[in-house]
């Protein structure tokens, strides 16, 4: 193929798009490339991609290639530089003895989907701690009252010293429970951000059950937990699996309005975690199950049918996945959320 020709085949591409050597040279690219990375097509031939971009963008990449060259697999990332959002894909292109000879790169703005992305999921945030807050009024009426009683007791009678120390104690205890009630609350509404780092899913799950802790109480609805002590840190945005655990807590409390069990595991499988919630609802109608996870849908009468989309919208942004199945003999629904393992260089790929 002659450079003309390749030229030619690239520009037909909208998105961004360049040709290189398994170093990195560029061979080819389209007008596309050439505006974004702000130089003109002929200074950018001959040098490399990498030397482009700042070191750790520019290490990251290479990688990527690197992995791309040995498989012969393609993959797709996102990235971020000074606020702008690409959805990054990588092919291998043959030689005539099937081996990978050169690289074809195709990068889109996507920083447009992804504020709408985080639009629509601070909305259902939003609707989230509305839920949380009505809850929260009942849940601090009863250290309200301990507190009420004990000091008035301690004022209204003259006790003895270690009769008045032990109501104030209860006080403070009471106080304590206030406090760490209302901090679970900071904590969810705070601005949430797009970081992501290792952490344990044990740690998110007790996080997101100390959050509708009171909710279980009030439905009958015994949560047990039986996650392994080895299971390995997974890579996310903390705020936002929370988020995620949180919606489907919600779902399995509703389901049950009579009480049950919501039973959450966890085990390895290959390079994710996969996270098991199980309830015992009725089964979801075999006509609805295909389309749980599409914005706007649901069977209930109130609420805006974007929960379980936006979860399988942040599940799917971090390199996972989520479904929903009934269990046999109707005798409830499991959802599964696999996300990706840790890995010593804090990022991950999905494949194209």
């Amino acid at each position: 193929m002659s450079e003309e020709t390749a030229r030619v085949l690239l520009n037909a591409c909208p998105d961004s798009a360049l040709l290189m050597d398994l170093d990195g040279t560029i061979i080819n690219l389209n007008d596309a490339a050439a505006r974004r990375l702000g130089k003109s097509a002929s200074e950018l031939i001959g040098t490399c991609a990498y030397d482009l971009f700042p070191p750790d963008v520019a290490e990251y990449r290479r990688k990527m290639g690197e992995q791309v060259a040995r498989s012969g697999r393609p993959v797709r990332f996102e990235d971020e530089r000074e606020g702008t959002w690409f959805d990054q894909s990588v092919y291998p292109v043959f030689d005539g003895e099937g081996n990978v000879a050169q690289l074809a790169v195709y990068a889109r703005d996507i920083t447009d989907r992804k504020r709408a992305e985080r639009q629509t999921i601070r909305i259902e945030r939003m609707a989230a701690m509305g839920w949380l807050a009505t809850a929260l009024a009942h849940e601090i009426s009863n250290p309200l009252q301990a507190i009420q009683s004990n000091l008035e007791l301690t004022l209204d009678f003259d006790l003895e010293p270690d009769e008045q120390k032990g109501y104030l104690e209860v006080v403070c205890q009471e106080i304590e429970r206030l406090t760490r009630i209302t901090q679970r609350m900071v904590d969810f509404a705070r601005p949430a951000d797009d970081t992501r780092y290792p952490i344990s899913i044990a740690h998110l799950t007790q996080e997101t059950l100390g959050l509708v802790g009171r909710q279980l109480e009030l439905a009958g609805v015994e949560a047990t937990i039986d996650l392994p002590d080895d299971l390995p840190p997974v890579f996310v945005t903390p705020d936002q699996i929370i988020q995620v655990l949180l919606n489907l807590s919600v779902n399995a409390i509703e389901a049950m309005p009579n009480g049950g069990h919501l039973h959450i595991t966890a085990r390895v499988d290959g390079n994710v975690v996969a996270l098991t919630l199980t309830n015992d609802g009725p089964p979801i109608p075999a006509e609805h199950i295909e389309h749980i996870f599409d914005p706007f849908f649901t069977t209930k009468f109130s609420g805006t049918g974007l929960g379980l989309a936006i979860c399988h919208a942040i599940v799917h942004r971090h390199g996972g996945m989520i479904s929903a199945e009934n269990l046999e003999g109707g005798r409830g629904v499991v959802f599964t959320v696999t996300l990706p393992i840790a890995d010593v260089a804090g990022r991950r790929e999905t494949p194209a």
